[in-house]
Parts: structure tokens; C-alpha cells; sequence
């Protein structure tokens, strides 16, 4: 053997991680958002604030900032960077309102096959927007369409066309580029909608993630949703599921638990299998005190509702990596090292048997020869751990020097959770 390059034990610096809280500061990771989607009154009561800090502490992370100038959006983002209560949120910046008026004044000019454009003041608005995001590290998204496909024109054609969707998009991330951080998110209702339709209003080149209301739990419902999108090619999408957190006739419990949860696992396994789809989180719709036009009960006046939501948080299932392992434990330069991590679900939630990965980076990136992955279709208890071997596209060969190895567990985005954790193991 060479004489110094033989000898020489790589040190390495093992680092794994299952995913991030947004006020982690950990951009290229895989975000998670549990959102509260409510108007928030400008006089906030203790009893608010007791709301407001039980959700929060139950997983709830981000909550909208609506306006419909750019001023009055700032202006709340001030109010709420101070505030004691709305400061421990992260904040959405809702603009739906201010492009469906953009829209809707130049409509059906802005949409016009082969030569839809972006108004001169739509540019200026975004540029506004994205300074905004850029400029504040509590901003964790740009909320861009409200049901683009069932809004109805001037002209009373139905939807705003993919096109104009996709120049909003492309200006926007032209403009800010971390889509991990700050993802464009539009929400998409598809209910009676027809295929034709579908492909007028919606494309993969739109948003981010997508909020898709699961307002209905029947299975047979939701499985026409997931049908839908698999038959559209919707369903590589980030989604982040709905709740309907209101109700128009009566205070009573929706039933997160017992009935929409059951649900919407048994209609994604009934649609895609153990495959599933890409999720970032779980979000809330919930009209605020003095602003319910069309739902009587809602989270702050109802107490059944408020449970329900809590309870839905914190008994969704929740994955960390609790080990990260080598073989063999010391290694030379140039040999072959295999790894594996065991995944525990801390949740309070059974995960179902569904496609769960672990993808394995070296210094940050997967290997020259490939990304290292591996990953389990087989249920995980509340509190059970599984050992899951890293194996797909080999062993890694080792380089000479101290490397970071980072394990993301469910880097797809398969498992709908609520909390997402992160655990550090560092050794030499």
C-alpha cells in the first residue's frame, strides 16, 4: 500500500437530519408549512391571543398576510414583526386579490392565445412583493391565485388561463430565486371541473405547492380529487391539504381525526398506492372575528372546531432520524462505505404503509456517482423505529478529507405531517 495515503482514516462529521421548521434557517431543505388561513383583527384580545398560542403550539407555523395594496401589506408585516403573539408566525403573503383585479381590468386581452403578457403595473406589483420577501426572513411564501379555474371573468367565461398563471410564476422566481424558502403557492378546487377545463387553468409551471381543499370526507369524493390530478398529471405537484375549519349551520366538531384523516389516507393509497403524492403540510381555513360572510362557527368562536384542529396537528404522524450508521465504521480512502438510518415516528399518528425514503448527501449534494437513498413501504407505529439500509445506487466511495453526511428522511414529501423535527449527530 502508497505509505501516507493508506494510513490515512477519513474523518468524517456525521450529520442527520429529518427536516427543518421554517425558522430554521435551512433554505436548501425540504419546508414544511401548517398554515392558518384567517383574517386576523387589528385589535387582538387576550382570549385571541390564547388561540393564537395554542395553535401555534399545536404546529400551526405560518398565517397569510392579506392586502390589496402593497402598502397595506407592509404595513401588517411591521404590525406583526412586533407583535409578541403574531411574531412567533411565519407569514404568507397573500397577493390573490391584487392579481385577480390586475387580471380581471385587462382581461381577455392578458390571455389571448399566443400573445399573453404581463401588464407594466403587474410587473411593478411583483417587483414590490419579492423585495418584501427578500427583505424579511419571516416571509415564507408568495400566495398568488385563489381558484383560478372557477373564477368567473368580466366577459363570464370561467378561469384565468394557465398562461397568465405561469408569467406571474416565472416573474416571480425570476426575481427570487429560493423556491425552497419562499414558494409560490396558489390554491385549486376541483370539484365538478371537467378535464378540458382543468387543462385551460392549471399546469405544473404555476406554483410551487398547491393548497387543495379537502373539504368533502367522503372517500369517493376524495378519490375523484386524486383521479383527477393523476389523469391531469397534477399529481407530481407539492400539496398542501385543507381543512375546513368552519362551519355554516352549527358549533360542532368537523372530526379531523375520526373522519377526513381516514379519509384522505384511504382515497391517496386507493389512487396511487404505496407511491402517494409530494405534500408540504396540513393548512387551516378559518374566517376571523367580524369576517364570516358565509360560515356562522368558525375557530374562534366555536370551541368543538378549535379542538378538532388542535388535535388534527398534533396527532399527525411525525418522522425523525434517530441514527445514522456507517459499514465499516473506519474506513481508507477509495473503499466502498455502505450506510443506513433508523426513522422513528414521534407523531401521534399511525404513518400507513407508504413509500417513506431517505436520501443521503455527502457535503451537501448526492455523490458524483449518484444519489444514495433507500426507504420502506411498511407502516410505523407511533413511538417505532425501522432500520432502513441506504442502498439504492450503491456504496459510497470514500474521499480523503472530513465530510458533513446529511440523512433527510421522507425527502419526496410522501407522509402528510404536521411537525416536522430535525436531529443532529455529529461524530468523528
Amino acid at each position: 500500500m502508497p505509505g501516507n495515503i493508506a494510513k490515512k482514516i477519513i474523518n468524517s462529521v456525521f450529520v442527520t437530519t429529518a427536516a427543518f421548521l421554517p425558522t430554521q434557517a435551512q433554505s436548501a431543505e425540504p419546508k414544511e408549512i401548517n398554515m392558518l388561513y384567517a383574517s386576523i383583527p387589528k385589535a387582538i384580545t387576550q382570549k385571541y391571543r390564547e388561540d393564537l398560542s395554542s395553535l401555534r403550539y399545536a404546529g400551526i407555523n405560518t398565517i397569510a398576510v392579506k392586502g390589496y395594496s402593497i402598502n397595506e401589506i407592509q404595513t401588517k408585516i411591521v404590525n406583526f414583526r412586533s407583535d409578541p403573539t403574531l411574531s412567533r408566525f411565519e407569514l404568507i403573503i397573500d397577493i390573490s386579490g391584487i392579481l385577480h383585479d390586475t387580471w380581471s381590468l385587462r382581461s381577455p386581452s392578458v390571455c389571448a392565445k399566443g400573445s399573453e403578457y404581463l401588464p407594466d403595473e403587474t410587473k411593478d406589483i411583483l417587483k414590490s412583493i419579492t423585495s418584501l420577501g427578500l427583505s424579511n426572513d419571516t416571509i415564507s411564501g408568495y400566495y398568488t391565485f385563489d381558484e383560478p379555474a372557477i373564477t368567473i371573468s368580466q366577459t363570464g367565461k370561467k378561469g384565468i388561463c394557465k398562461e397568465f398563471q405561469e408569467l406571474i410564476y416565472k416573474q416571480i422566481r425570476s426575481l427570487d430565486t429560493n423556491k425552497e424558502k419562499r414558494p409560490v403557492l396558489v390554491s385549486n378546487t376541483f370539484w365538478s371541473l371537467s378535464d378540458d377545463k382543468i387543462k385551460e387553468t392549471m399546469s405544473t409551471n404555476i406554483q410551487d405547492a398547491t393548497f387543495l381543499e379537502i373539504y368533502d370526507g367522503d372517500i369517493r369524493a376524495l378519490i375523484d380529487t386524486f383521479e383527477k390530478l393523476k389523469r391531469n398529471n397534477l399529481h407530481k405537484n407539492k400539496y398542501i391539504y385543507t381543512f375546513p375549519a368552519y362551519n355554516t349551520e352549527a358549533c360542532a366538531s368537523p372530526y379531523f381525526n375520526e373522519q377526513f384523516q381516514p379519509a384522505l389516507y384511504q382515497a391517496i393509497k386507493s389512487t396511487f398506492g404505496n407511491t402517494s403524492i409530494p405534500s408540504l403540510g396540513v393548512s387551516y381555513f378559518a374566517y376571523w372575528p367580524e369576517n364570516k360572510p358565509d360560515f356562522k362557527y368558525s375557530i374562534d368562536n366555536c370551541r368543538e372546531i378549535a379542538e378538532s384542529t388542535i388535535e388534527h396537528l398534533k396527532n399527525l404522524p411525525d418522522l425523525i432520524i434517530t441514527k445514522l450508521s456507517n459499514t465499516p465504521k473506519d474506513f481508507l480512502p477509495g473503499e466502498p462505505v455502505e450506510f443506513s438510518a433508523e426513522i422513528k415516528n414521534i407523531g401521534g399518528r399511525e404513518l400507513p404503509n407508504q413509500w417513506i425514503g431517505v436520501l443521503l448527501l455527502i457535503d451537501g449534494k448526492c455523490p458524483a456517482s449518484g444519489c444514495m437513498w433507500g426507504g420502506t413501504t411498511s407502516s410505523l407505529a407511533i413511538g417505532e423505529t425501522k432500520k432502513i439500509s441506504i442502498n439504492g445506487n450503491g456504496s459510497w466511495r470514500a474521499e480523503a478529507g472530513t465530510h458533513k453526511i446529511t440523512a433527510l428522511v421522507d425527502d419526496q414529501k410522501y407522509a402528510v405531517e404536521a411537525k416536522k423535527s430535525i436531529t443532529l449527530f455529529q461524530e468523528k
